[in-house]
């Protein structure tokens, strides 16, 4: 595969799968039954995700990072990303609460 289209499938990929897991934690919370009011909240704090997530990976350069030679240096860079982008997000629904009333569902 050609390097330069490496970082670019790995970046829609990671974003198909925040999208496929963001719908999965809801129909777990639900037991399989999701309200629509639900669906349309997630649907609607999915850009804030998205770029909070992607941004951190784009920041910690997890998409030029050569994954063959995998080591602890990598797995703290993932680490760091994944914490601080949860960390972003929910910031920014916690400002976005006050402004636009977007909220999830909490247990």
């Amino acid at each position: 595969m050609r390097s330069y289209l490496l970082p670019s499938i790995l970046f829609i990929t990671d974003i198909v799968t925040i999208v496929i897991v963001a719908f999965i934690s809801l129909f777990i919370r639900f037991d399989g039954h999701i309200e629509p009011q639900y669906i349309n909240q997630m649907v609607d704090a999915l850009p804030l995700l998205l770029i909070s997530y992607m941004l951190m990976f784009l920041i910690m350069h997890l998409y030029t990072r050569i994954w063959r030679y995998a080591g602890m240096r990598e797995v703290l860079a993932v680490f760091v990303a994944t914490t601080i982008g949860t960390a972003l997000f929910y910031s920014s629904m916690f400002v976005s609460v006050s402004y636009t009333h977007l909220t999830l569902p909490t247990t």
